[in-house]
C-alpha cells in the first residue's frame, strides 16, 4: 500500500488478494501500488492544483544528533550522525550533544521559506516518481 497527499487531495492505493498471497518477490508498496498511486495523484492534479501547505505553527530548522536527539556538533558531523530537520519551535533541542562532543553546529535558524518551497514539493516528488519508476 502506499498513501499520501497535497493541499487539495488525499489518496491511498493497496494492491493485494482478498486472500494472503505473494503478487511478485519483494512486491511491496513503492513496487507495487506507489506507480499507481503516481498516476492517479498526477492525473488529479490537473484537475485539482496544489496550494502551498501553510504550517499550524512556527517551525525552526535544526540539525540534530542521531543518536543523543540534541543539537548536532562537529563531532556528530564527523561521526555521521547529524541529520537536518523542521520541527516546531518549541520542540527544537535546546543543549549541545554530550555523546560526540565538538563546537556547537551551526542550528535552530528559522527557515522562512518552508511555506513557499512546501507549495512546490508534490510537483518534484511526482517527477521524482515518474525518473525513478522510468517515466520522463
Amino acid at each position: 500500500w502506499f498513501a499520501g497527499y497535497t493541499s487539495t487531495l488525499t489518496c491511498g492505493v493497496w494492491v493485494g488478494f482478498d486472500q494472503p498471497a505473494t503478487i511478485i518477490p519483494h512486491g511491496y508498496g513503492a513496487a507495487l501500488a506507489l506507480p499507481v498511486w503516481t498516476q492517479v495523484m498526477n492525473k488529479a492534479a490537473q484537475h485539482y492544483p496544489a496550494v502551498p501547505l501553510q504550517p499550524t505553527m512556527p517551525i525552526q530548522h535544526a540539525t540534530v544528533c542521531s543518536i543523543s536527539n540534541q543539537l548536532a556538533t562537529t563531532g556528530c558531523m564527523g561521526a555521521g550522525t547529524a541529520y537536518d530537520i523542521d520541527l516546531p519551535a518549541d520542540k527544537v533541542p535546546t543543549a549541545a550533544c554530550q555523546v560526540h562532543g565538538g563546537e556547537q553546529w551551526p542550528f535552530a535558524q528559522q527557515f522562512q521559506g518552508l511555506p513557499q518551497k512546501a507549495g512546490t514539493f508534490p510537483g518534484r516528488l511526482f517527477k521524482s516518481f515518474r525518473r525513478l519508476f522510468g517515466g520522463p
